[in-house]
């Protein structure tokens, strides 16, 4: 189930980072990563109160998934060491700079895509690891 369209994504959510033709399986993918986190709790419907909130996670997360991608993915966005004898310069990735603005680490990925939904979904509940 994907929980968010394109006119969601371009519309309400206001997004313009992934071309259309590219967002049907960034959304998916990013569908797939909450319904993992959520463990299936809205495989069967979104609850109203929540599609929001769900829609623009799946948003978010599916921008950052573009990103990091081979589609989204350009020479990176900030410097990791320079050398000047024979000059040499390697940049970070996309992903590296923002974990490194999120955490001050290169954590990676995973724990960008995981501040993310904890920031859109952490207080209704659906990432409760225990027994209900």
């Amino acid at each position: 189930m994907m929980y968010a369209g394109y006119s969601y994504y371009s519309g309400t959510y206001c997004g313009s980072l992934i071309p259309e033709e590219k967002f049907c399986y960034y959304s998916s993918r990013a569908s797939e990563y909450i319904d993992r986190q959520t463990f299936d709790r809205l495989v069967k419907g979104v609850p109203q109160e929540l599609a929001d909130k769900v829609s623009s996670c799946c948003c978010e997360l599916a921008e950052n998934l573009y990103r990091f991608s081979v589609d989204g993915n350009s020479a990176g966005t900030g410097i990791a060491s320079e050398k000047n004898g024979q000059y040499s310069i390697n940049y970070r990735s996309d992903a590296e700079t923002i974990a490194v603005q999120l955490n001050g680490s290169t954590a990676g990925l995973a724990d960008l895509l995981y501040a993310i939904i904890s920031r859109h979904l952490g207080n209704t509940g659906l990432l409760y690891k225990g027994v209900d």
